[in-house]
């Protein structure tokens, strides 16, 4: 085409791209910004594009290829225009040019970060909306840094004027996970954090695999419990007083900034649910199943019924998040304080979450042993929750914790995460003798993998790193604990042919304990 030449400023200082590479983002949180542009393209751009086309369907298309080892992200949005190429490239945002405060786009970092954090090569190609113009440039850090430019020459091509899509290209990226983890962390992630966004379609498709969403592992929110109240024996109070359905609405300020949305125990208990999901501008910040948002002054631990039944959406439109979107940048102990304040006023929520029995004690039976039909719950049968015998079940085997799935899949090995399948599914009071090896071994190839040297015993070494990463002494004599008892029992077992007796479900409890530990060892590596 005969237009101007067109060349954008990829500054600050190159180097800094250096040091972004080496930021802590996990695969799924890195793709989410992309999802993020997209989306706020699509929503700027809506009615030229609905304009266009009545049928429009929005759709993210995000194809990963391990033979030419790229990452594509493309989507149907309104595209760049070349008067907005600058400020869209540019790292950080131009005071002239501040997002809006309702814009899923905030420090104007989300797109250059994450694509630098998957490679060092990446390309760009974008038409708008309206415009017969295809934009592309090639952002090469190595030739840059080699060269000592911070400019990149844009590609100016004629396209269809029906066309409208930005397409990211990361060649030869660094990030090398296998089809299962964008199955069961990456398509998960993105449906949660977008869940809002009804009339967006985010695709992955992996070596030309679609992946499909797998709904029976997608959380659905259920509805409002609607019961009378417990106490705390798990008993009805008064067997005659009338339904409560048990949910609130949440609507106050904090310095001016609104906080409003709901609290509800659902009529279904759910291990891993999101429990209190923090959102800005319709986007989930925190609180996702792969990474629940447990506030203990509402929900308490992660193994009391209030982590089960508890659920929430916040909206917190004007509070400001960190710049990969996975926290807000203030301590919201406050504002979960004045959330605590409202449920527990009238008909206390968060105690009737932990007091609330499928099966309470005080329920009349008819002959045949079944609860009478004067029932204590509208909503409820004994399969929508965990009943006794369920509890029991699951108490035999370690529970497994979505956070440290989640990390053991960013782990370029595969003996680790099949180690931890193995330890959830195989039962603690059949095969105690087999899961104190099995855990012995994790731990002791973790290790290894750390980088402990074969003449360190394994307590000594793991137990340097709990003095490195926790101060507080109570915490750190637990992990120290836990980790001393595996590694005494399972060494034990292993080299000695009488050493047999041993409580395997006290690993139940040992796993939940050292969790965050483990968290904090595998992101050493």
């Amino acid at each position: 085409m005969g237009s101007t030449p067109l060349t954008v400023d990829v500054a600050p200082e190159m180097m800094l791209y250096k040091v972004l590479q080496g930021q802590s983002y996990g695969e799924e949180a890195a793709l989410s910004e992309f999802v993020d542009n997209s989306i706020q393209s699509f929503i700027d751009n809506k009615d030229a594009i609905i304009k266009k086309d009545l049928t429009q369907n929005f759709i993210i298309d995000i194809k990963i290829d391990t033979k030419s080892q790229t990452i594509t992200i493309e989507d149907n949005a309104g595209g760049i225009h070349r008067d907005n190429l600058q400020q869209a490239i540019t790292m950080g945002r131009d005071s002239n040019n501040p997002h809006q405060n309702n814009s899923l786009s905030v420090y104007g970092m989300g797109l250059k970060s994450s694509a630098i954090w998957f490679s060092s090569q990446w390309k760009l190609e974008t038409s708008c909306i309206d415009s017969n113009e295809k934009l592309s440039f090639v952002f090469d850090l190595d030739n840059l840094l080699a060269s000592n430019s911070s400019e990149v020459k844009v590609d100016i091509q004629e396209e269809e004027e029906s066309k409208h899509y930005t397409k990211i290209t990361l060649l030869n990226h660094f990030r090398k996970s296998n089809l299962d983890f964008y199955q069961n962390v990456v398509l998960p992630f993105l449906s949660e954090t977008f869940f809002r966004f009804k009339d967006v379609k985010v695709n992955i498709i992996h070596d030309d695999v679609v992946i499909l969403t797998d709904e029976k592992k997608m959380f659905t929110p259920y509805n409002p419990l609607n019961a009378r109240k417990f106490n705390k024996h798990g008993e009805i109070e008064d067997i005659n007083s009338e339904l409560i359905t048990w949910e609130k609405n949440i609507d106050f300020d904090v310095d001016g900034r609104s906080v409003h949305g709901f609290v509800r125990i659902m009529n279904k208990g759910s291990y891993g649910q999101p429990a209190i999901r923090l959102l800005r501008n319709q986007r989930v910040i925190q609180g996702t199943s792969l990474n629940p948002n447990l506030p203990e002054s509402i929900t308490a631990t992660k193994n009391k019924y209030g982590a089960q039944r508890i659920y929430g959406e916040i909206h917190l439109d004007q509070f400001s998040v960190n710049y990969q979107k996975t926290g807000f940048n203030e301590d919201l102990s406050g504002v979960y304080s004045k959330i605590k304040e409202i449920l527990i006023n009238e008909n206390d929520l968060i105690q009737q979450a932990g007091n609330y029995r499928v099966n309470p004690k005080n329920t009349k039976k008819s002959q045949t042993g079944k609860i009478d039909s004067d029932k204590h719950n509208s909503s409820q049968s004994p399969e929508n929750n965990n009943t006794y015998s369920e509890k029991l079940k699951t108490l035999s085997k370690i529970d497994k914790s979505n956070k440290l799935s989640q990390a053991l899949r960013r782990v370029q090995n595969n003996k680790l995460p099949k180690l931890y399948k193995s330890l959830c599914t195989v039962s603690l009071r059949e095969h105690s003798v087999l899961m104190y090896v099995g855990s012995w071994s994790f731990l002791e190839s973790l290790s290894t993998l750390m980088g402990k040297p074969d003449t360190t015993p394994l307590d000594s070494y793991l137990n340097n790193k709990v003095n490195d990463f926790y101060t507080d002494r109570g915490k750190k004599n637990d992990i120290k604990g836990v980790i001393s008892d595996i590694h005494k029992k399972g060494n034990s077992i292993k080299h000695s042919g009488n050493r047999t007796i041993v409580n395997g479900e006290q690993l139940h409890n040992d796993f939940e304990v050292l969790e965050e530990f483990l968290i904090h060892c595998l992101n050493e590596l």
